[in-house]
């Protein structure tokens, strides 16, 4: 499996405001700042988020952590640099983050088999403890509450199991 510019993609960024403001104030500092760096993004901080596709970034309200920022499906160079215009608009007015923010990643695997995706799942699994070096010992393993260990207690039958 190699990178397809045509695959599709998003991102989920969870991040604190800014205690100096308001998280109303703060949220329209966020969104003003997006978009001065060309990208298309709506406030719905104070709205229910329903996941639904659409075309442009979505600034929403977040349990665990007070904010986050939903991308529209992306793909390929452009939506890479989506991702960084936006991390630099972040950046800029002060966001942060803590052990109570994550940072997900989803990949459209629209068209794979089911031995493409066995494979996809079978090297993240394999992978897993290293994967978990990445991210705060509070969100390895079985230890958070949100997600857990694709493998559970025993790797070697997952691997079994999906080869």
């Amino acid at each position: 499996m190699r990178f397809q510019e045509s695959r599709q993609w998003g991102i989920e960024i969870e991040f604190e405001f800014s205690h100096n403001d308001s998280h109303d104030e703060f949220a329209e500092k966020v969104v003003e700042a997006i978009r001065s760096r060309g990208v298309d993004v709506q406030n719905q901080i104070d709205r229910h988020f329903t996941p639904t596709l659409y075309r442009e970034w979505k600034l929403v309200y977040d349990s665990s952590c007070g904010c986050e920022l939903v991308s529209p499906p992306l793909r390929g160079q452009n939506g890479f640099n989506q991702v960084k215009a936006v991390i630099d608009a972040l950046h800029s007015v002060g966001a942060t983050v803590s052990e109570s923010c994550g940072l997900h990643v989803h990949h459209d695997a629209a068209g794979f088999s089911a031995v493409e995706l066995a494979r996809a799942i079978a090297i993240y699994v394999r992978y897993e403890e290293v994967i978990d070096q990445l991210v705060a010992p509070n969100r390895r393993a079985n230890s958070n509450g949100y997600c857990g260990s694709i493998a559970g207690n025993d790797r070697e039958e997952t691997l079994r199991d999906l080869s």
